[in-house]
C-alpha cells in the first residue's frame, strides 16, 4: 500500500507500507490521508481529518474491498 499525508495540497509524508496501520503525529491542522493499493485493482481511498496537535489519539480508517479468493487448487 502507498500512503500519502497532505496538508493544504502539499505532501507532508509519503511511504509504501505492508503494515495494517501507520502512526503519524502531525502538527495542528487539516489533512488528507490517501491510501492506494499497489499491484492490483484495489484503487485509491481518501479520508480528511483535523487535529489540534495535542490531546487524545485520532483514528482514521481507510478500507478497501477484499479481493476475490483464488479457487481451491490454484
Amino acid at each position: 500500500m502507498s500512503v500519502s499525508l497532505t496538508k493544504g495540497g502539499k505532501e507532508v509524508a509519503g511511504l509504501d507500507c505492508d503494515a495494517p496501520w501507520i502512526l503519524f503525529k502531525p502538527p495542528a491542522g487539516s489533512y488528507t490521508a490517501t491510501a492506494t493499493l499497489l499491484g492490483g485493482p484495489g484503487g485509491t481511498r481518501t479520508a480528511n481529518f483535523a487535529t489540534s496537535g495535542s490531546g487524545a489519539q485520532k483514528e482514521i480508517t481507510i478500507m478497501f474491498a477484499r479481493p476475490p479468493e483464488a479457487p481451491v487448487g490454484q
